[in-house]
């Protein structure tokens, strides 16, 4: 009788230890890790010859609290720059199989005139799982409309502006509007119409006076 209770408290103590195991995180073998590379690339373009600067700034925020973070994050936030049309890789360490997500976007704090920044934010979810060698990890992208990427790609521009804040073409000159039109107050090129309205008067006058003269003698 005594076997047989000994028997069974065994038992239930082995499947509460399996049912432990099952609901805790399982580390891959010798506690290896992976590293996922996040590609980001910028396109900068530029309309005009002012010197630009073209560095900005980027948010990595991770959602949810557990997400890893690079190296150097402030409470689940890692800013990173990129510099006119280049390409960053963000590496991300995962010691751990699960389900993390993050938010990428672009840093709109530092808006400057002439510039145009791109909006949009884009979701990443990463799936980390167990397998024989240890770890591995797939990415996914979605955009703000939830749809899936196949890249991360930014695009940011200048457009060279005078120094009321006008937009100007490539050439660094004003837009105003249709080419060729005059600008209202501009007399300059009135000038020439002018003296010739002058003159055909003159001249008409002189040909009236002329008439007269003739026609008195006779």
């Amino acid at each position: 009788m005594k076997q047989n209770l000994g028997k069974r408290i065994a038992g239930i103590m082995m499947s509460a230890a399996v049912l432990f195991a099952a609901a805790v995180p399982v580390q891959a073998a010798g506690n290896s890790a992976v590293t996922v590379q996040i590609p980001v690339t910028q396109e900068f373009t530029v309309s005009g010859t002012e010197e630009t600067d073209g560095e900005f700034s980027y948010l990595l925020t991770g959602i949810g609290g557990d997400a890893p973070m690079p190296a150097g994050s402030v409470e689940n936030v890692w800013r990173f720059s990129v510099a006119d049309s280049g390409n960053v890789r963000i590496p991300i360490e995962f010691t751990h199989a699960g389900v993390f997500t993050y938010e990428l976007r672009l840093d709109g704090n530092k808006a400057k005139n002439g510039y145009t920044y791109d909006g949009r934010i884009y979701t990443l979810s990463i799936y980390v799982s167990n397998v024989e060698s240890g770890l591995a990890a797939d990415l996914i992208v979605q955009n703000e409309n939830g749809d899936k990427a196949s890249e991360i790609v930014f695009k940011n521009s200048y457009t060279a502006q005078d120094a009321g804040g006008q937009i100007t073409s490539g050439k660094g000159n004003p837009q105003h509007g249709s080419g060729g039109n005059v600008k209202t107050g501009d007399t300059r090129n009135m000038i020439p119409v002018f003296s010739t309205a002058l003159v055909l008067s003159a001249w008409i006058i002189a040909a009236v006076l002329k008439k007269r003269a003739e026609y008195e003698c006779e």
